[in-house]
């Protein structure tokens, strides 16, 4: 079968991309223990190991799938217990604001009609000085409601735009990096996991690669976040979040290069779409065509001047 990746594009004014974990071998955290593997207080019918590169989780009959990143070394205190103690290549950036990577399944999970939330990436966000080891710090959603494609890769970018936070009000809408003035929201980031909702994930295998952080400029992260983008076979589709209890549409455009130089106007139209502009957060846009072998994706709120932009690049 053919399978697919995507990247995502890195902005002329970004920071570049450091990678956090390609599943070349299998790392241990400061404990001892692994630092990427699948989480069994909550799902427990499941097991993992590397697969061609790959992090490979078969999910049992009655669970889901719940993949974590646990960097603990006797707990959380920095730097041993962050995230970005634990890079394979590249220097981090402190004001970095994306996480990438991606996940198939073997098999398709359609997405919520009402966008509701099909998964959540959930972090922890915890400042450096902090006292209680124990402590993984603030606990917060990314959101998600994408359609599953079996056997192709999904690209995932998560901004520093959460949906929740463990304990808040859950119709709030957050600031973009919501942990300021504590700590940036990636350079906080400790334990981070990928966790689906509902009962229709059991009984399939997942694959998980190349998760990278970045730094990026100038896109309107408070209205598009919590990104998924894939090929499907017939249709490029791209899932995100919006703004909570507002009505806000989003014009979509496409190009064979990148929008960022001169604009949207150098792309083409291809459609408007709208948040459910309820507490629920979740916007789709698809085009039916064939593969090509580049293309930018922008998504640009109505009423606002800055897009984000989408690169999609087929690899088998």
């Amino acid at each position: 079968m053919h399978q697919q990746t995507f990247s995502l594009t890195v902005n002329p004014s970004s920071g570049g991309t450091v990678l956090l974990e390609d599943f070349a071998t299998l790392r241990n955290n400061g404990d001892g223990t692994a630092l990427f593997s699948p989480y069994l207080g909550e799902d427990p019918g499941q097991t993992g190991s590397l697969d061609a590169g790959a992090y490979k989780v078969v999910v049992g009959g009655s669970n889901g799938i719940y993949f974590q990143c646990m960097p603990r070394s006797g707990g959380y205190s920095w730097p041993n217990g962050y995230a970005q103690h634990y890079l394979k290549s590249g220097t981090f950036d402190p004001l970095c604001n994306r996480l990438r990577f991606w996940a198939k399944s073997s098999k398709a999970v359609a997405r919520r009609a009402d966008g509701g939330s099909m998964l959540e990436l959930g972090t922890y966000v915890r400042e450096h000085g902090a006292s209680d080891a124990a402590w993984a710090g603030r606990h917060f959603y990314h959101i998600m409601d994408p359609s599953f494609y079996a056997g192709r890769w999904h690209l995932f970018e998560i901004n520093r735009h959460p949906q929740h936070e463990v304990g808040a009000d859950s119709n709030f809408n957050w600031p973009d990096n919501p942990s300021l003035p504590a700590v940036g929201y990636f350079d906080g980031l400790t334990r981070f996991y990928f966790d689906s909702q509902g009962g229709s994930f059991s009984s399939m295998s997942w694959w998980f690669d190349d998760f990278t952080f970045a730094t990026v400029a100038g896109e309107p992260d408070t209205l598009v976040s919590s990104i998924c983008a894939v090929y499907s076979g017939t249709k490029y589709e791209v899932t995100w979040s919006g703004p909570k209890n507002v009505a806000q549409s989003f014009d979509v455009y496409t190009s064979t290069s990148s929008m960022k130089p001169g604009g949207v106007a150098t792309g083409t139209l291809r459609g408007t779409v709208a948040n459910p502009g309820s507490a629920y957060t979740g916007c789709v846009w698809s085009w039916t065509t064939a593969e090509v072998p580049v293309l930018y994706v922008a998504v640009k709120p109505q009423g606002q001047a800055l897009f984000t932009e989408i690169k999609l690049v087929p690899r088998g």
